[in-house]
C-alpha cells in the first residue's frame, strides 16, 4: 500500500527558493528493500541539487561537493521500507 510520506525541510523550513549549502562534501543515499530486484527503490524520491530537480525511482547514491546547494528533498512515495542515510565527508567534525 502506498502512503505519502513529509517533506524533509530546507535550512529556511519551506519553499523550492532555499536549500542547504554546507561546505562539506555529502552523501545522500536511498535503496529499496525488494531483494528480488535491488534496483527498485520501492518508491520515489524528489532531490534537487543546485536548480535541477531529480525524481528517483531506482535505489541511488547522490554526491554533492562541497558548496553545492542540495535540497529540498521531497519522499513522494512509499511502497514499500525504503533504507536512506546521509553522511558529511570532512576530515574532522566542527
Amino acid at each position: 500500500m502506498s502512503s505519502p510520506a513529509p517533506s524533509i525541510p530546507n535550512a529556511s523550513g519551506s519553499g523550492r527558493e532555499s536549500g542547504l549549502t554546507p561546505l562539506e562534501r555529502r552523501l545522500i543515499a536511498f535503496f529499496g528493500t525488494n531483494y528480488d530486484d535491488p534496483h527498485d527503490l520501492c518508491g520515489e524520491i524528489e532531490l534537487w541539487l543546485e536548480d535541477e530537480q531529480y525524481v528517483m525511482t531506482k535505489s541511488f547514491l547522490a554526491y554533492a561537493p562541497a558548496g553545492m546547494k542540495h535540497c529540498p528533498l521531497k519522499i513522494r512515495r512509499v511502497d514499500r521500507p525504503i533504507f536512506h542515510f546521509a553522511a558529511g565527508l570532512s576530515t574532522k567534525y566542527e
